[in-house]
This record gives structure tokens, sequence and C-alpha cells, in this order.
């Protein structure tokens, strides 16, 4: 019988394989029981929100965000992959902007990030914003500046704030002077800061002058001016908001008057007086007048005259078209500054103050009728928008009443008259409250 004889040497060998062959299963086992108790602790801990802060991004609507919750931090999740993007270590992450960029916040400090999670511009900034048209506002210290995709500074930080007005123009906030003023992508400053405010409507910018709480300079949306040396409006000097379509327009120079139904003696306008432009910034033919006012709901607008050389006005209404519609007669509530204000049709509220300035001043009101001329003081006028109603207060009771046009048709006996969000008219007398039908 033969013997089947193993040496030594190979003994051992086989020995060292087989050990090696175990000692790599084992490794193998354990890593794959390792992974299956991560991945089971990773479900237990993150939580997958389900939020739509993607939707608005094109091209990530597959992405959502992770949430640790012991951490608080976020992270990314690709529902398409099945796959964690990003594990959470961020303390917010943006929507994505058009670039494929996105704000993320990492120790305090913010940066940008790719939709694979990769860091696009480091994280040193106070504050960021997402990319619009290739630029971002960042801020530091000592300032808000602009960055484009490189991470490199187009302006330094150096505003108290910067605001889009649109693609390639932003409103600057300067911190001496803590008006506004606007300047391009590059830095170039299209407008110096002397602004309380801008607003953007449109394809243009009002911004509103300083001091003056409903006057507003005009700058179309790249930035430049629609008024002054140069353009087709070179006498306005601003513009109040627009009202039923139409804009009031203080202007500078001289001027003949064209007064359609009335025949003006006063010779021309050579300091400040007032027009009308539409909506898209046209100057109106019928005007201009030494003084104006807006035009209510109903069409018509208080305009004056100045009909000789001592400066003395005279007070009309005009409709839409320019027409003069009446003359009105002179206020004397007070002692000085009487004036007409708004009409609306069948009645004009005047205007007057008693005293000096410097000293108490007390407001005085009355409601002036278009046909008659008659003149009815009250506490307090209020026209209604698209309607014919006024309501009035009384002057010694300080009771309600209401005008529906020309006619008197709720006395002065109510606590209160007012304008529900339906449009109704509702008084209240006592506990007693009711809506008014005509």
């Amino acid at each position: 019988m033969n013997l089947l004889y193993i040496s030594k040497s190979e003994r051992s060998f086989r020995i060292i394989i087989l050990a090696t062959l175990i000692i790599l299963f084992t490794i193998i086992f354990l890593g794959c029981s390792r992974k299956e108790t991560n991945n089971s602790s990773r479900e237990d801990q993150y939580e997958l929100l389900e939020y739509d802060k993607f939707q608005g991004s094109a091209g990530y609507e597959e992405l959502m965000f992770v949430y640790d919750t012991q951490t608080g931090l976020y992270g990314l999740y690709d529902t398409d992959t099945k796959t964690y993007i990003v594990d959470p270590e961020y303390v917010s992450i943006s929507q994505f902007a058009d670039n494929g960029l996105a704000v993320a916040c990492l120790d305090g400090y913010y940066g940008y990030i790719n939709s694979k999670g990769e860091v696009a511009v480091d994280f040193y900034f106070e504050n960021a914003q997402n990319f619009q048209n290739g630029y971002a506002i960042v801020g530091l210290e000592n300032g808000q500046g602009l960055i484009n995709e490189s991470g490199d500074y187009v302006i330094q930080p150096q505003y108290e704030e910067l605001v889009w007005l649109g693609d390639t123009i932003l409103q600057y906030k300067d911190e001496t002077t803590e008006l506004y003023g606007i300047c391009d992508v590059s830095g170039n400053i299209l407008s110096n800061p002397e602004y309380e405010g801008m607003i953007l409507e449109g394809d243009y910018i009002f911004a509103q002058i300083e001091d003056e709480e409903n006057e507003f300079f005009v700058f179309n949306k790249d930035g430049f001016s629609i008024f002054g040396e140069g353009t087709s409006l070179e006498q306005v000097q601003c513009i109040e908001q627009k009202s039923y379509g139409i804009y009031l327009a203080k202007c500078q120079g001289v001027s003949e008057p064209n007064i359609i139904g009335f025949s003006y003696t006063g010779g021309t306008y050579d300091d400040t007086w007032y027009s009308y432009l539409d909506g898209e910034f046209n100057m109106l033919s019928y005007g201009p007048y030494q003084d104006a006012k807006q035009f209510n709901s109903n069409g018509y607008a208080v305009i004056s005259l100045r009909q000789d050389d001592w400066g003395n006005k005279t007070w009309g209404v005009i409709d839409k078209e320019g027409n003069y519609i009446c003359s009105l007669p002179e206020l004397h509530l007070g002692r000085a500054n009487n004036f007409y204000t708004v009409a609306n049709g069948y009645f004009v509220i005047g205007e007057g103050y008693t005293g000096t300035y410097g000293m108490d001043i007390e407001k005085r009101m009355a409601l002036v009728s278009m046909t008659t001329g008659e003149i009815v003081e009250y506490e307090s006028i209020t026209f209604v928008d698209d309607s014919d109603y006024t309501i009035v207060q009384d002057i010694n009771t300080n009771l309600f009443g209401m005008y529906d046009g020309n006619k008197l048709v709720l006395e002065c006996v109510y606590d209160n008259i007012e304008v529900d969000t339906n449009k109704n008219i509702v008084t209240k007398r006592g506990a007693k409250e009711e809506i008014y039908n005509n």
C-alpha cells in the first residue's frame, strides 16, 4: 500500500494558506456586518425631509435634504440613485442657482457647493446669497460685495447693503449717509447715494427723493435716468407714484400753459410747474399747471393756475382728458395754506391750517360742491374709491354721516362708518352694526 507523503514544509505552507483564507473570510464578513450596521445606524439617525426647496431649481428635482437628528446638520440625498451625496455637515443649504451652485453654511461661515457636494467657493463669508447671472452678493465684517463664479471679487465688500434691481444693476446703501444709489456688476456708479429707498416696478426703478415721502426719480432697467438733460422729459424733476394710470410730474423751466376749456391770461411759467404723464411716461398734451394733485378713482384731479402777477391762484377741476370741469371758490378755513386736494366728480376736499410754523397748527377740512360751490366744514372727509360715496365726520359731534353722489343719505349720527373687506359700507351706532343698502 502506497502512502501519500507530505513533507513538513508542504504541510506548513498548506496551513498558512488555510489560515490566510480564514482571516480574509473573517475580515470580509466583519466588514459586511459593520457596513450593514453602519447603514442601519445611518438610516436610524438620518431623516429625509419631504421639502420642496429644490423644486424651484431646474434639473435638481431629484435632490432631498438629509437631516441628522443628532447633530441638527444637513446633507444631500439623490432619490434617483438612492445615495447620500453629502452626509449631514452643513448648518444650511439653499436651492441651486442656474449655474449649479448652492449657498451652504459650515461652522458659521458661508460658501458654495455644487450638486455633487463639491466645494466650489470656500467658506469664509459672513453671509451670502444665491448666484444671479453669474454673480453673487456676499458679506464680510466690513460690508457687502459681489463675487463671480470663481469666488473673485468684482465689487469689494464695502457697502452696508446690496440689493439686485435687475439683471446687471444693484442698489447700494452708503454707510455714511444711509442713502441709496445704483451701481452695475463691475462696480461702476450709475447714481450717487442720494435716495431714501428704491422700488423696482416692471422695467423701471423708482428712487424716493430724500425727505420727500411721495416724490420719486425714475431710472430704466439699465440704471439710467429717464428724466433730465438729453431725454424727452428733460424738464421733469420728479414724479409722484402712479394714481389710476397717470403720474403727476413736478417740472422746472419755462413752459406755456394749455388749459382745455379755460382762458388763461397769466403768461408763461418760468419756475416750478406740474403736468401729467401716462403709464409709459409720455407727457400728456394738457397742462402745465401752477399746482396739481393726483387723479381720484372717479377720474378727476384738482389743479391750480396763477392768474396775475401777484401770484393769486384760481383752483379748478379737470378730467382725465384734460377738460376743465369747473372753477373752485377761494378757501378761508385757516389763516394760511388753504388749498384743495382731491375731487370725485361731485365734491372737492379743501384743507386749511391755523397758526404759524413753530406753533400749534390745527388742520381744517371742508367739502366743496363742484356744481354750487357750497362749502361745508367737517372734522374729516373720506372719498370711497370706485364709488360715489363720501364719508364725513361732524366737526361738533365727531359723529359720522355719508353722501351718495351729491346727496346726504346718512345723517351724522353714527359712531363710525367704514368700508369692510368686501367693499360694503358698514355703519356702527352703539352696539348695532349694519350694512348700508341704498
